[in-house]
């Protein structure tokens, strides 16, 4: 046998194989489907508000919770909020603290870029906000809900309306040179 046919021989049993595994993972996940099947997609109450309630809404956060981020101007008219109990609820659906955080390549700036995304595409709510906080050097979410703004940390799920309680490592939110920023 030649080195080409041994090379070409080589490259069929590696795909028989990779072929094979692939199957097996594909049962594997038929499976395990069958046995716990996904729960429905929870359905919430939108309740609608003009940009100007939601600027109000962040103006409040910022002068209560001691944040100097600036706040990028509104793109939409309307913004679509949940309760602060369903929002808890989605947060938990998305999943996103499941995901595998990767430094570098899928940290917290990625969670905080799609959290925002998968809101609006699962619930047509889009009323978080990316945060780009150079004083702690993290990025994160801002959840607007009934009743107020607060810190959403899409790595673990969780979501606080006490932001001058807030852990100021993580969510300095504090004047730097460039300054963060906070976009809806």
């Amino acid at each position: 046998m030649c080195i080409k046919e041994f090379v070409c021989a080589s490259y069929i049993e590696t795909a028989k194989f990779y072929l094979e595994e692939n199957n097996k993972l594909r049962d594997r996940i038929t499976e395990l489907e069958a046995a716990a099947p996904l729960p429905p997609k929870p359905v919430f109450p939108l309740h609608v508000r003009s940009a100007a309630w939601v600027e109000g809404v962040l103006n409040i956060m910022v002068r209560e919770g001691g944040c100097e981020l600036d706040i990028e101007p509104l793109v939409d008219e309307e913004y679509k909020v949940m309760s602060e109990a369903d929002f808890k609820v989605a947060i938990k659906y998305l999943g996103l603290h499941l995901m595998k955080y990767q430094d570098i390549y899928f940290d917290c700036d990625e969670f905080a870029e799609i959290a925002p995304a998968l809101f609006d595409l699962e619930f047509g709510a889009n009323s978080i906000a990316q945060v780009i906080d150079y004083s702690s050097g993290h990025a994160y979410n801002l959840g607007i809900v009934l009743n107020g703004a607060g810190i959403y940390e899409p790595q673990n799920a969780s979501f606080n309306l006490d932001v001058a309680g807030r852990n100021k490592n993580l969510y300095g939110m504090m004047k730097t040179k460039p300054n963060g920023y906070i976009q809806l």
